[in-house]
């Protein structure tokens, strides 16, 4: 299955419009044209082409070149990469780091980020609608495993500044997908170093699509998506004493603002959700 998810920041029609390929036999080759055989090493680059026996789906990359080829149902989208990738590390490893290489028997599933911006000039077309011609940055990643997890939230947006890690920080967070501002809170503390973030996500919940994920039973619809959120960013830097009550104290370094992040509730994340039993089975997958 293969979908093409397009949303503008209109107040006026903010839902997303959502093409998908079903039943799509897909075939993944090398550069040169020969079968994968094998995981590629984490240092190498990208050199691969992927591509639907319809013809509706073409996928090709080779180091720092892209291209992509996509229609689905009268919506197309033709793109191209124009500069390098900005990989999530230089060494290669991605958002799990050295976890990534525990079986998925054991985790489930597996996820990694080849760019969190590669620049990219694009052509929309949809149904009743101009043609739409522009440049754009492009986030590239991929999950693989056995199934989804009964319950997830993803978010993305981009501001490179500090890195926190599983291995490295303390995580919480807090959502709340209901109503019609949904929002999600996430921070993160480095005791070594002594940095932490708070990042804010808000987004309507007129903004959300259903979107199908991969299940026990194949794809269903298990997650919701909206591309138009809002973040808000503050970093801090902890500081033993500085007060004349001594102890830690939290100092805002920079606080700031960005519109069109992404957020996703999925699984038994979601508003609602009326398929838990789908999504235990997914988990137990």
């Amino acid at each position: 299955m293969a979908s093409l998810v397009v949303q503008n920041s209109s107040l006026a029609d903010p839902r997303p419009a959502v093409y998908s390929r079903t039943s799509l036999r897909l075939t993944i080759t090398t550069g040169g044209g020969h079968p994968v055989t094998a995981d590629p090493a984490i240092s190498s680059p990208p050199h691969f082409q992927l591509e639907a026996a319809d013809g509706s789906l073409l996928l090709s990359m080779s180091r720092e070149h892209c291209q992509l080829h996509a229609r689905f149902h009268g919506a197309c989208l033709i793109a191209r990469c124009t500069g390098p990738p900005q990989p999530w590390s230089a060494s290669g490893l991605g958002p799990e780091g050295f976890a990534a290489a525990v079986p998925a028997a054991l985790t489930g599933l597996h996820w990694f980020v080849h760019s969190l911006a590669t620049p990219m000039r694009f052509s929309l077309c949809q149904p009743g609608v101009p043609v739409v011609h522009g440049a754009a940055v492009a986030h590239f990643e991929k999950n693989w495993g056995r199934s989804f997890p009964s319950a997830w939230i993803w978010a993305q947006g981009l501001i490179t500044l500090w890195d926190f890690h599983p291995w490295n920080s303390i995580f919480t967070a807090q959502s709340s997908p209901c109503p019609s501002d949904t929002t999600l809170l996430l921070t993160a503390s480095q005791p070594l170093t002594r940095r932490g973030v708070e990042v804010q996500i808000r987004a309507r919940r007129s903004s959300f699509a259903e979107v199908e994920c991969p299940t026990r039973e194949g794809f269903r619809p298990f997650s919701e998506e909206s591309f138009t959120a809002a973040a808000t960013v503050r970093l801090f830097e902890y500081r033993i004493g500085g007060s004349e009550r001594g102890g830690v104290q939290k100092q805002l370094l920079e606080a700031f603002e960005f519109e069109g992040a992404a957020l996703e509730f999925g699984g038994a994340a979601r508003c609602h959700h009326t398929d838990a039993g789908v999504a235990l089975e997914a988990a137990a997958a």
